[in-house]
């Protein structure tokens, strides 16, 4: 899906690799350098570790790629209103060095399509300021609300189909369950911890990992329902 959003960009072209530090809980800091049909991100920060080790290099890269898209929108911020999206993007590298996740991704430079706000504006229609939107900040909340999503993704992901083995997909099922439930679980006790989440931002983290919880109670319990009804046509 296209990464949408609306930026200023400069009308001059960088030539050295610029610094971003976008910050945040994990610290990222990223350079960001436009070659001649390609931008290459490099991005650095703190790697996430409490999680099982298929989900922390989950985590970590799928973060990763979204610091990367930030990266090259704030890179691209300046004077001149536009609209655009970024596709085309791809990982080149992605690796843990010493206490930092690194990753290196390129998107082409033809994959970012622009439009001049100004352009869309009918001459004889007043144009209206509109407000760009505003990058990600990545704070402490904003990193768990991501970690949720990313949770649901894998879990949706990894739920089994019945294939007509009643074992393994029972065993498979049971196995899903206790992963999802053990990394939100592993999440609810990082919330509680975190000491720069304000306790309403706890209460409303804390309400969405609940919630998450029912959908994957919710989601064992339909493909139960989907295995009795094809036990039952098969009869």
């Amino acid at each position: 899906m296209p990464f949408l959003i609306v930026f200023f960009m400069s009308a001059i072209l960088q030539v050295d690799p610029a610094i971003i530090e976008i910050g945040g809980p994990r610290k990222v800091v990223a350079t960001v350098k436009e070659q001649s049909d390609i931008f290459e991100i490099k991005v650095s920060f703190i790697p996430v570790k409490s999680f099982d080790e298929s989900m922390n290099r989950r985590l970590s890269k799928q973060k990763g790629e979204s610091y990367a898209k930030q990266s090259l929108i704030q890179y691209l911020s300046h004077k001149k209103n536009v609209s655009a999206t970024l596709h085309g993007g791809k990982v080149l590298r992605s690796e843990i060095k010493k206490d930092r996740y690194e990753l290196l991704m390129s998107i082409p430079i033809n994959g970012v399509k622009i439009k001049s706000e100004t352009a869309l504006t009918p001459k004889n229609e007043t144009k209206k300021t509109e407000k760009p939107i505003k990058l990600t900040s990545y704070k402490a909340k904003e990193d768990f609300i991501e970690t949720i999503a990313i949770i649901e993704q894998a879990f949706n992901e990894e739920i089994p189909t019945y294939k007509g083995d009643i074992l393994s997909f029972s065993q498979a099922l049971n196995d899903s369950e206790k992963t999802g439930l053990k990394r939100l679980s592993t999440l609810n006790t990082e919330v509680k911890a975190d000491r720069w989440l304000l306790f309403t931002e706890k209460d409303e983290l804390i309400a969405l990992v609940i919630d998450q919880e029912k959908k994957i109670l919710t989601a064992i319990n339909t493909k139960l329902e989907e295995y009795d009804m094809n036990k039952s046509d098969d009869k």
